[in-house]
């Protein structure tokens, strides 16, 4: 069987204030290219279908665009799950309606997990979408479909994966092919993640071990926005769709064509996607009002997104201005804390309670201008400190 393996769209994200919707569409475009010419059984999106629990309706409306192409012209079934960062009651609202059309989302966690069955010509393979579960949701969800009053201890989110495995494993069919799909944090890809992703829990209860997902002939998985692989190549991360942080710019985007076969081992390709612009980290320095770059090799588009980091050993006025009228879209901009700056100018701690409001303003203004306050100014500043002391 044929799968397209997606995740996190994060559709209605902005990045440092810039709206991603055109990009995302230029993206989903491409997707749904590889659709009309891969002619996949099914497509898997393995959570964070929005940005926010609330999206904007213009994402709305992309992922009814998408969604109506690649199910209504292209006859590809869809099964989509809410991430961490998606609404689950708004992401499930119409799911059994539009299951008949071949949209089968699942937002809310419900018990007994129902596969999704499709079929190919080698037989039937039974999809298990699982939405993003808390702890506690499985707890609440397991008191109210069974009535009971205990249940095993379901504390970190390894303990909610496990439950379910075993939950699929009890009445899953012999012999059949059996695909996860979930959002999670497989323990093994730990510094891994990027800073566009929201932590699932604090400290180590959001980590799940592969090899809880043996159980699986395949496992598609959401939320790291890297491409990574576990498990022998039987558990994936498809990656975001675009480069939602600086941390992400090293990253190649792209979804997976899954070839699962009646048996043996699962083959992947992964289909690139090209941005409609570039996610870029540079370095260069500000000289008589114009921003050079560091390395010349390296030349960004005018309109990608850029991170700047300066070099320069003064702070230069209106710099993020001056690196606009070159690059439109930079939208960070860091100092470079140079080694040869700094040691002269530390401010000892030591001394800071016993300095004047004067001096210490003056080892302040050092410290980060690179350069002595000179004498008006600092006479200006001791007659500030002056007025305020009789105002005290």
């Amino acid at each position: 069987m044929k799968i397209l393996h997606t995740a996190d769209w994060h559709l209605g994200k902005t990045f440092l204030g810039e709206n991603l919707l055109q990009d995302q569409k230029h993206v989903l475009d491409q997707l749904v290219a590889y659709v009309e010419v891969h002619r996949p059984e099914v497509l898997l999106l393995a959570g964070d279908v929005y940005d926010r629990s609330v999206p904007p309706t213009e994402a709305v409306r992309l992922f009814d665009e998408a969604l109506s192409k690649i199910i209504l012209e292209y006859k590809t079934p869809v099964i989509a799950i809410a991430g961490n960062h998606d609404s689950p009651e708004r992401l499930h609202f119409g799911a059994y309606l539009l299951q008949k059309q071949g949209l089968h989302i699942r937002g809310s966690l419900e018990l007994p997990l129902a596969p999704v069955i499709l079929a190919d010509d080698q037989g039937e393979v039974y999809f298990y979408p699982l939405p993003y579960t808390e702890p506690e949701t499985l707890r609440y969800v397991l008191s109210r479909t069974y009535a009971q009053d205990s249940f095993p201890v379901l504390e970190t989110h390894a303990d909610v994966m496990r439950w379910i495995v075993n939950h699929i494993q009890a009445h899953h069919p012999a012999g059949k092919r059996a695909v996860f799909v979930g959002h999670a944090y497989i323990a093994e890809a730990q510094g891994e993640d990027s800073d566009s992703e929201r932590q699932l829990s604090v400290g180590g209860a959001a980590y799940v071990p592969a090899e809880v997902f043996d159980f699986f002939d395949y496992t598609a998985l959401g939320h790291l926005h890297k491409p990574l692989s576990f498990g022998d190549g039987k558990v994936k991360y498809a990656g975001a769709l675009l480069k939602y942080s600086f941390s992400e710019a090293d990253y190649e985007k792209s979804v997976l064509l899954i070839d699962l076969p009646l048996q043996g081992p699962v083959r992947a390709e992964r289909l690139p996607l090209q941005p409609r612009r570039q996610v870029r980290r540079v370095e260069g320095y500000i000289e008589n009002r114009t921003f050079y770059l560091q390395d010349a090799a390296e030349l960004p588009q005018t309109d990608d997104y850029l991170e700047v980091r300066l070099h320069n050993t003064q702070v230069v006025p209106n710099a993020m201005p001056i690196i606009k009228q070159q690059y439109p879209n930079a939208l960070s901009l860091r100092w470079v804390e140079l080694p040869e700056l700094r040691p002269q100018n530390q401010l000892d701690t030591a001394k800071i309670s016993a300095m004047s409001p004067v001096d210490l303003f003056a080892d302040f203004y050092q410290h980060f201008m690179g350069q002595a306050l000179d004498n008006a100014k600092k006479q200006v500043l001791e007659e500030i400190a002056k007025d305020l002391q009789r105002q005290s």
